[in-house]
């Protein structure tokens, strides 16, 4: 049970670190084309502008709303990819295997 339960946290951490990884993409090419991020943007009078480094440009609402979607979620899957990986690997290691994990897979 205790080695299915880190197994669980550390298959939870690949493949949630996997999709933050696939959605960072669509991210990129998002802030190249639009010159900013919504994340850093905001609206104004029913006005949608992204922000970059030196300037805001004005998009429309759909392009402002995917970018603000795909950002939280390529950070918030960061976010639970490394707790995952902390309760996986450090949690469980401390309070389940006190004296170190097994390094015999057969125990």
């Amino acid at each position: 049970m205790r080695r299915r339960t880190g197994k669980f946290f550390k298959d939870l951490s690949i493949i949630s670190m996997a999709f933050s990884a696939l959605g960072f993409l669509p991210l990129v090419i998002l802030y190249i084309l639009m010159g900013g991020s919504a994340l850093h943007g905001q609206i104004l009078d029913d006005r949608y502008f992204v922000c970059g480094r030196d300037s805001c440009s004005e998009v429309w609402p759909i392009f402002y709303n995917m970018s603000w979607f795909i950002g939280v979620f390529v950070f918030s899957l960061g976010l639970v990819s490394f707790c995952c990986a902390i309760v996986g690997d450090f949690l469980l290691r401390r309070f389940v295997f006190q004296n170190g994990p097994p390094l015999d897979e057969s125990e």
